[in-house]
Formats: structure tokens, sequence, C-alpha cells
């Protein structure tokens, strides 16, 4: 299971609940990047594609671990 940072005080585990989002993989050359925002004062992790992802392609972030 992959256990994100949140903040101080709070981690998200995606295994038991989360969107499709949860599938994504750790690669150091990742398509994408995470950006945590606040919306109406509850936190929220954001996935972003750096580039052009098609069709079928898997999706990658950095763990940062």
């Amino acid at each position: 299971t992959y256990l994100f940072n949140l903040n101080a005080a709070q981690v998200v585990d995606a295994c038991p609940k989360g969107n499709m989002s949860r599938f994504a993989n750790h690669s150091d050359k990742a398509n994408c990047d995470t950006k945590i925002m606040t919306v109406r004062g509850d936190q929220h992790i954001g996935l972003y594609a750096k580039e052009r992802i098609g069709r079928g392609e898997e999706i990658f972030f950095n763990y940062r671990w």
C-alpha cells in the first residue's frame, strides 16, 4: 500500500478506499506530479500530468522515498 503524508498530523492510505489515481506507481522518471491543495478548509491531493500521457500508458509519480 502507498501512504501519502498530507501534513504533519494526517496520512492518506489509498488501499481501503480511493479513486483510480491510487493505482499510479513510482518512477524516478515520473510523467505526473502531486500537489497538496486546500479547498474550503480541507486538504486534497492533486495528481497532474507533466507531459502528454497516451491512452493505455501507465501513470507514474515520484513517491520521494
